[in-house]
């Protein structure tokens, strides 16, 4: 149980830092996460989501999935992980593929 636990939050982190680097959730926020700081990350990612940020949707389903800042979720954690898919988020369709879930609304459906 601990060393699914370590695992976890390695891969979260490791995510995370990835993410970081790679997309445009404000700096705040990323620090925020990269400090451990979850509880601030998670009220300013919410906000960034529900304007319909695809990256903060994609970090909130992160924090969802390793039970970060919150109890951990796996449905909020899918449900973050769809919306940022729904935009064609890469890093959440791979998380969603890996985990045998179908990203809603894929545009492949559309062929």
């Amino acid at each position: 149980m601990l060393t699914m636990k370590i695992t976890r939050s390695l891969f979260l982190m490791m995510a995370m830092l990835f993410a970081s680097t790679s997309y445009a959730v404000t700096p705040a926020a990323m620090e925020a996460v990269n400090s451990g700081d979850f509880a601030t990350a998670i009220t300013l990612l919410a906000a960034e989501a529900e304007e319909g940020d695809a990256d903060a949707q994609y970090q909130l389903g992160l924090l969802h999935d390793a039970g970060q800042g919150v109890e951990a979720n796996q449905d909020a954690a899918i449900t973050y992980m769809q919306m940022a898919a729904s935009q064609e988020h890469e890093a959440a369709i791979e998380w969603l593929v890996a985990r045998d879930i179908e990203p809603e609304g894929n545009p492949e459906d559309d062929c």
